[in-house]
C-alpha cells in the first residue's frame, strides 16, 4: 500500500474518460449507491426526528468506525451513537441541505465505493427586534468577560456590527452556501451504505479557532485533536504515516515537482485525480503536476498525528482532521499495489 488512488470523480472528467475508453457506464452501474444518496437528502429534508433510528439503519453501516467530519471544529463523530447525534443536531438545528444526486461522482472498487457531489446550504435570516436585542446582549456580555483581551473583544463587537450592515429593506436575508460532501460506502448484503461521510464548505476566512481565538473556541479545537489521538478504532499505520510524510517532504514542500515525482504517490495506471482546495479537478499525472507546481500559494503541513484512517479490502480511506494555517482538510484514498 504506497499509493495514492482514485478519490473523486466529476461529470468533465467523466466525459473525458469515456474518450480514453477507460470506464464503463458508471451512471447505470452505480444505480445503488445513488439510491442511497437520495435517501440520505430525503432524511435532511424532512428532518423528522421521530425517523432517525430507521434513517440510520438505511443508511449508515453499524459500526464502532462509522464517522462524519463536519464543516466546523469539533464536529468529528467517530462511532455510530456519535454519528446519530451529529445528525439529529443538522436536522434540528442546520440550515436547508440540497445534495445534487443525479450529478454525484461515484467510483467503485470491489464491494466499497466512494462518491462526491456538490450541494449547497440555504440559511434565512430574519431582521426583528429580538435579533438586534441579542445582538446588543452579546457585545454586552464580551465587553464584561474577563478572559478577552481587549484585541478580542474589538473584534467581536467588529463582528456584530458587520452583521447588521447586512439589513434588507424586506426584513429577510436568504444566504445559499456552497456544500461539499463526499463519501466511502460499503455493500451491506443488498444494499450500499456510508461508512464514512465529510461535508465541506470553502472558507473565505480563517476559522472559528483563529478568528475569535477564545478560549471556547481553543478548547474546541484541542479536544478534536485528542479525540481523534485517543480513537481505538484507528486503522493508519506506521506504512501510511510514513507515505504522508514523504508526500509531505516531496510534493508539498518543495518547488519546481517533477512528473516522475509525482508518479512516485499517484497510481498512474488507475488514472488518479485530485480536487484542488478551491475546487478545481485535475485528473492524470500531468494535470496533477501542474497543479502542485502552480498551487505555490498553497501552503500546507499535513496534521499526520491527528488522522485516522479505516480499511476494508484493499482500500484504505484516511483524513487529516487539519490541514495548515486555514483549517483545510485532506481526504485520501490509498490502493495497495
Amino acid at each position: 500500500m504506497n499509493k495514492f488512488g482514485v478519490q473523486y470523480l466529476n461529470e468533465a472528467l467523466e466525459k473525458e474518460l469515456r474518450k480514453k475508453v477507460c470506464i464503463s457506464d458508471l451512471r447505470a452501474e452505480n444505480k445503488e449507491i445513488r439510491k442511497t444518496l437520495k435517501k440520505f437528502q430525503q432524511g435532511y429534508t424532512k428532518r423528522n426526528l421521530e425517523e432517525i433510528d430507521s434513517f440510520m439503519k438505511k443508511i449508515f453501516i453499524d459500526s464502532h468506525e462509522t464517522s462524519i467530519l463536519g464543516t466546523g471544529t469539533g464536529e468529528l463523530a467517530l462511532g455510530i451513537d456519535e454519528v446519530r447525534n451529529l445528525i439529529e443536531d443538522d436536522w434540528k438545528y442546520w440550515g436547508d441541505i440540497n445534495i445534487d444526486c443525479e450529478n454525484a461522482n461515484i467510483s467503485r472498487f470491489e464491494d466499497v465505493a466512494w462518491v462526491s457531489t456538490k450541494g449547497s446550504v440555504k440559511y434565512i435570516f430574519e431582521d426583528t427586534l429580538e435579533r438586534y436585542d441579542n445582538y446588543l446582549s452579546f457585545i454586552k456580555d464580551k465587553v464584561h468577560d474577563d478572559t478577552l483581551t481587549p484585541k478580542q473583544k474589538v473584534t467581536y463587537i467588529n463582528w456584530i456590527l458587520a452583521l447588521t450592515y447586512h439589513q434588507r429593506l424586506q426584513g429577510k436575508r436568504e444566504y445559499l452556501w456552497p456544500l461539499g460532501l463526499s463519501g466511502v460506502l460499503l455493500r451491506d448484503k443488498d444494499r450500499w451504505k456510508f461508512k464514512h461521510i465529510k461535508f465541506s464548505i470553502p472558507r473565505a476566512n480563517f476559522p472559528d479557532e483563529r478568528f475569535e481565538n477564545s478560549k471556547q473556541y481553543t478548547d474546541s479545537y484541542n479536544e478534536q485533536n485528542n479525540k481523534a489521538n485517543e480513537y481505538k478504532y484507528n486503522q493508519i499505520t506506521p506504512q501510511i504515516k510514513e507515505l504522508l510524510k514523504s508526500f509531505q517532504v516531496d510534493i508539498l514542500g518543495i518547488e519546481d515537482i517533477t512528473k516522475e515525482m509525482i508518479e512516485k504517490y499517484f497510481v498512474k495506471s488507475k488514472i488518479p485525480y485530485i480536487i484542488g482546495h478551491e475546487n478545481q479537478w485535475y485528473y492524470g499525472i500531468d494535470q496533477i503536476n501542474e497543479f502542485f507546481n502552480k498551487s505555490d500559494k498553497f501552503n500546507v503541513n499535513l496534521d499526520i498525528e491527528h488522522s485516522i484512517a479505516s480499511t476494508s479490502g484493499e482500500i484504505t480511506w484516511q483524513e487529516n482532521i487539519k490541514m495548515g494555517p486555514y483549517h483545510i482538510t485532506m481526504q485520501t484514498l490509498f490502493i495497495a499495489t
